[in-house]
């Protein structure tokens, strides 16, 4: 980042509570957590530091609502057995389990934190899986679809950024690409394996590696 040039600003994406928790609210299955919050977040801070020495703008987007139910229970197809209703769920349940997560964020200096439960709550603190055009926003429980991709940077992140910056200089085909690279790549990797910096030195020491 810091041998770029012409770089503005950068947005970061993560999880959340699910690496120090090492459950999701859509599964009863108890995982062993791969990271302890408070070395999380030191090193969030680290990283937050290290840009900034690049006198870049500096966002981060928290953690979509993680769904208590599988998308995919939102089609109404042949033989899905899942299929529910009601696809939605209480900003309350959703606020509650980021609620350690939301605090640690917001001790973070030097970064603009964005909610993306405004993206994906109502003003009736309801938190939906399906927009109002009937298109499904998430791919499972916690990852988001294409179209919820897109979804969020047009009701989240371009009005802030324009805001603060102006209009974006792109044409809508290469917004529609920025968009699609800069968010769902985050937030939809096959091997998302986050490691401690502890296990990764040990990796490394096991390795003889200097």
């Amino acid at each position: 980042v810091q041998a770029l040039q012409n770089l503005d600003s950068v947005i970061l994406f993560t999880r959340g509570t699910i690496y120090w928790e090492g459950n999701e609210p859509s599964s009863s299955r108890q995982k062993v957590p791969s990271l302890v919050k408070r070395e999380y977040f030191n090193g969030f801070q680290r990283t937050v530091d290290t840009l900034k020495k690049s006198n870049v703008a500096l966002f981060y987007v928290t953690e979509n609502p993680e769904l208590q139910f599988q998308a995919r229970s939102c089609l109404p197809r042949p033989f899905n057995f899942d299929f529910a209703q009601k696809c939605d769920q209480a900003l309350d349940l959703v606020l509650a389990r980021q609620r350690d997560y939301r605090n640690e964020l917001s001790m973070l200096a030097d970064i603009t934190i964005l909610d993306a439960n405004k993206a994906f709550c109502s003003e009736d603190r309801i938190c939906f899986a399906v927009n109002s055009k009937n298109e499904l926003l998430y791919a499972d429980d916690d990852h988001l679809s294409v179209t919820g991709s897109k979804w969020q940077f047009k009701k989240l992140i371009k009005p802030i950024y324009e805001k603060k910056f102006g209009k974006i200089p792109m044409k809508y085909k290469e917004r529609q690409q920025w968009a699609l690279l800069d968010t769902f790549d985050w937030l939809t990797p096959t091997y998302d394996n986050p490691q401690t910096e502890t296990t990764v030195y040990s990796w490394m020491k096991e390795a003889q590696l200097r």
